[in-house]
């Protein structure tokens, strides 16, 4: 592939109207079909829909920079398009994450966090139906849920120290996997999310409070 249409390791969301356009779930699922040059047709056979139910969101996408065309060629003398993403990953930039006194800055946050969810909830269901998930006690480790949710109490060092190590082990794991896969090895996707962020819930109570209790 020509180097100036090699994507970008990463590239930074700077307005509202385009991480709308990237919040979309279904959006989002071509981004992830896109990693390699595709044309219409192609993402439609894998997708098992009609082409035409996604002229408008390539559209979309391209018009605010995801996707661009890559290459084109002739097929019974029209024209075909690949389409590929510009960057491996999509960035928010943290000033529209923002929230100040004004209730519009609040939206890149809303959209934000909706995206990240809303996508989230709708794999683990999808994952569900097909029955790739398995919430049976007997299932192995490996198609069950992982899911939790606590409060933990670190200082910020300690807090940074988890952020780092967690980043860390996902890069070991797949220098690991790379290294160990046979080629022809069969491989199945999993899917993570992670937040963790310093929050208002437990916060430590007051020595007043302690004293009324």
């Amino acid at each position: 592939m020509d180097e100036e249409l090699r994507p970008a390791p990463h590239i930074y969301i700077n307005d509202l109207d385009s991480l709308r356009v990237v919040s979309d779930s279904f959006r989002l699922q071509l981004l992830s079909l896109l990693d390699e040059p595709r044309t219409v047709k192609e993402l439609a056979k894998s997708l098992d829909i009609p082409p035409h139910k996604l002229y408008y969101h390539i559209n979309m996408l391209e018009e605010h920079g995801f996707i661009r065309v890559t290459s084109t060629r002739m097929v019974s003398a029209i024209p075909e398009k690949f389409y590929q993403i510009t960057a491996f990953q999509f960035r928010t930039n943290p000033d529209l994450l923002t929230i100040t006194t004004s209730d519009k800055s609040q939206a890149g946050l809303d959209i934000y966090l909706q995206s990240v969810l809303d996508t989230t909830k709708n794999d683990i269901k999808k994952s569900a139906e097909v029955g790739l998930l398995d919430f049976s006690a007997t299932a192995p480790r490996w198609q069950r849920l992982l899911s939790m949710r606590g409060i933990l109490r670190y200082p910020h060092a300690k807090a940074q120290l988890f952020q780092e190590r967690f980043v860390q082990l996902l890069k070991d794991m797949e220098e690991e996997i790379k290294a160990e896969i046979e080629p022809q090895e069969e491989t199945q996707a999993f899917e993570f999310t992670l937040v963790f962020f310093p929050t208002v819930a437990g916060a430590t109570i007051s020595e007043e409070q302690q004293k009324d209790e």
